[in-house]
């Protein structure tokens, strides 16, 4: 991990060291993946891109132990396929809107009373491995890591990245562009499983908001959409709020606008 963050490359001098490496007459390309690029010169490591470091992460979480866990992810998921040739044809539907507001149920809470935001924890993992995609190991060894959060979100929004490597050398066909498009089903399935899940909630319950992960309803349908999450299997937190007025309410030590 040192080697990799003494090659970074800010992007105020990215282009120009591409250019000086083709104008040394190296064979040159360049892997990309997503935002993320890899600078190759005659086949060797010359830089990456600083971009690469810049997604916020847990301060208890070093690059290193990011990385590993990338790494354990799609191992994992390597493996589940090898085990399961069905996930390969496994495509999940979702035929809704991801997020709403219902201003109506918002206006019959009355100032000053408490409604509840139910929100799963680490909801793309908990989907992942309600899917098949994470061994049960992998799933247990991470699920209640607050420390992981963000890359427990991160390596599953990767899956989504183009993937395409360049080259410099004159050829007549100089960008091939990897087939990743299993890839990208397994990101959209995680992703509609987990509106599913959220919609099933407002379906059977009153509710006055939801977004990809979470629901907010009136105090007296707490316990229903709790139960409900109990019965899928879903881990998920309890947040209290308190209805300011027309516009506002209060949760975890924050005023929000409703």
């Amino acid at each position: 991990m040192q080697f990799r963050k003494s090659l970074e490359i800010d992007d105020q001098h990215y282009l120009n060291t591409l250019q000086v490496l083709i104008e040394n007459g190296s064979k040159v390309s360049e892997h990309r993946s997503g935002s993320r690029r890899t600078i190759y010169a005659d086949r060797n490591i010359c830089g990456y891109s600083q971009t690469d470091y810049s997604l916020p992460l847990s301060p208890e979480l070093k690059p290193s132990q990011f990385y590993a866990f990338l790494g354990a992810f799609k191992k994992s998921l390597y493996s589940q396929f090898r085990l399961n040739q069905n996930l390969y044809n496994l495509k999940i539907e979702f035929d809704g809107i991801s997020r709403e507001k219902d201003y109506d149920s918002w206006l019959k809470i009355k100032n000053r009373t408490k409604f509840y935001n139910i929100d799963l924890s680490s909801a793309y993992w908990q989907m992942a491995f309600r899917l098949g995609y994470i061994s049960k190991k992998l799933y247990q060894s991470y699920i209640f890591r607050d420390e992981y959060k963000e890359a427990k979100r991160y390596c599953v929004s990767f899956l989504a990245r183009e993937n395409e490597m360049k080259y410099f050398d004159g050829r007549e066909i100089d960008v091939v562009e990897c087939d990743v498009e299993v890839f990208h089903r397994v990101y959209d399935n995680i992703r509609h499983e987990l509106y599913n899940c959220i919609d099933a909630l407002k379906k059977h319950n009153n509710w006055v908001e939801y977004n990809i992960d979470g629901i907010s309803v009136p105090e007296k349908d707490k316990d229903a959409v709790c139960k409900c999450l109990d019965e899928m299997n879903l881990i998920y937190k309890i947040n209290e709020c308190i209805k300011i007025d027309k516009d506002e309410y209060f949760q975890k030590g924050q005023i929000r606008k409703f």
